[in-house]
């Protein structure tokens, strides 16, 4: 499994290179492995959780990067153009013999427990709690930087925007999760939880 991790990493990074957001694969990586200790998955999951944190975005390298480097809010097409790089990272994933399920978390990676999510608006009993799980670190990560639409959030604003979401965006336990699991990554500027 160290070699399916690696190769993964360095995915990683060359989708965070592409979207110019250096590290995000990694800290995305890195909170839902604590957010899965914090919620007693095996070392088996964890591992698979991590593969399939760093890799999630991989379709956004179909993405034009007219697109993904938008400095503004996108258009109804282009959202619907981004809306699709779950489907294709997870097309490109069933590829790989072994990375079925992982292939399917990450298709599912933006679905939302009240089923608004996107790609295939999928319902809380439909997801699996890995999926749940990469939504929060995500999302969490995604609101700790700065970005041309957004501004960066302290953590505590950040914390507060998951907790809104509790039971319709994000899994209730899954966000309950969330603290203590920074908290045991050492959240504090600089690190992997904090941005």
């Amino acid at each position: 499994m160290q070699t399916v991790e690696q190769v993964a990493l360095a995915f990683g990074r060359i989708v965070d290179g592409a979207a110019r957001e250096h590290g995000r694969a990694e800290r995305v990586a890195a909170l839902a492995v604590a957010l899965g200790v914090q919620l007693g998955l095996t070392r088996d999951h964890l591992r698979a959780l991590r593969v399939a944190a760093l890799l999630q975005d991989v379709g956004q390298l179909g993405v034009p990067r007219q697109i993904t480097e938008k400095p503004a809010l996108l258009s109804l097409e282009e959202m619907e153009v981004m809306h699709r790089h779950p489907s294709w990272g997870a097309r490109l994933l069933e590829l790989v013999p072994g990375f079925e399920e992982i292939a399917s978390w990450i298709e599912a990676h933006h679905e939302r427990p009240d089923g608004r999510g996107y790609p295939a608006l999928l319902a809380s009993a439909e997801l699996p709690f890995a999926v749940r799980i990469l939504a929060v670190a995500d999302a969490y990560c995604a609101l700790r930087v700065e970005r041309a639409h957004q501004a960066r959030l302290t953590q505590q604003a950040a914390l507060a925007t998951i907790e809104d979401g509790a039971g319709t965006q994000f899994d209730t336990r899954v966000t309950l999760a969330l603290e203590p699991a920074l908290h045991a990554l050492g959240a504090c500027a600089g690190t992997a939880a904090s941005a």
